[in-house]
């Protein structure tokens, strides 16, 4: 075996293992695709990779290299059911059936809003969240086989269901992916279909910005209201912005995420 395939095997053997190692550490969004249920994008145009209870956050810098911000690198709580991002540098983390909220503070620290909890129902068959610009994102809860309710914060921080904006999910299709701004992308025969939330609290199909995915597709990821991540099978997100004007989608290769570069630094014990 030449030397690049040892060490590519190397890195995929430890990405599995500390997949394994890991089984409630992760992005409650994906938890039904291994291949992605480690990646969390946060909000602020930040990429997570969830690791060993650690969230280790990367940022695009002014060379459009993602970098690993130290200073806001989160740590797990040890029997956490799994996270959730909120958007906006809020996470969730899930314990006990309770949903608890972290946020970064002005030192960027991370903090948990000891007064904002949310309860989960016994029942329910998937988590996402719904983010939103400038604010806090809405929870998203598939509690039958067909059905999303959302779930938004009032002023007086109670959690409330959005009785207008239930999503009932169209038949035979292969997942969805809840994209923020009141938009569901719909996956199935690899592609992606958008819908959207009208001013009559109608979800409609936008027929002008289907987007025809990659044949490697692993997993389709809500990066921030209007951009999505799509991960291919050699590890390597790939971000797409939604023109609403042009009705295209434009693939920005400056932005491209190696998820194998975070493991290679961690097999070399470059990260803590």
């Amino acid at each position: 075996m030449h030397k690049k395939q040892l060490i590519i095997s190397l890195i995929a053997l430890f990405f599995i293992f500390s997949c394994k190692r890991d089984q409630s550490s992760v992005n409650l969004a994906q938890v039904d695709n291994p291949n992605a249920q480690k990646l969390i994008a946060l909000g602020l145009g930040t990429m997570g990779v969830i690791h060993s209870n650690q969230v280790y956050v990367h940022f695009l810098n002014e060379n459009n290299e993602w970098v690993i911000d130290k200073n806001s690198q989160f740590t797990l709580p040890e029997k956490n059911q799994g996270v959730i991002s909120m958007g906006m540098g809020v996470i969730g983390v899930v314990e006990a059936n309770t949903i608890f909220f972290y946020y970064l503070d002005a030192e960027n620290k991370w903090v948990k809003d000891e007064e904002v909890t949310f309860s989960l129902p016994g029942n329910y068959l998937s988590m996402s969240a719904m983010r939103m610009n400038w604010e806090l994102g809405m929870l998203a809860l598939q509690e039958t086989e067909k059905v999303i309710d959302f779930y938004y914060l009032d002023e007086f921080g109670n959690w409330k269901r959005d009785e207008t904006a239930r999503f009932v999910l169209p038949m035979n299709i292969e997942n969805y992916v809840v994209l923020g701004e009141m938009e569901i992308a719909i996956l199935q025969d690899q592609r992606l279909g958008v819908y959207f939330l009208n001013e009559e609290a109608a979800w409609k199909f936008d027929e002008n910005m289907v987007l025809k995915l990659p044949e490697d597709v692993q997993a389709v990821l809500s990066f921030e209201p209007g951009i999505i991540g799509v991960l291919n099978q050699n590890r390597v997100v790939r971000f797409y912005e939604k023109d609403a004007e042009k009705q295209v989608w434009i693939l920005d290769e400056s932005m491209d995420f190696y998820l194998d570069e975070f493991y290679q630094s961690v097999a070399k014990n470059l990260i803590q």
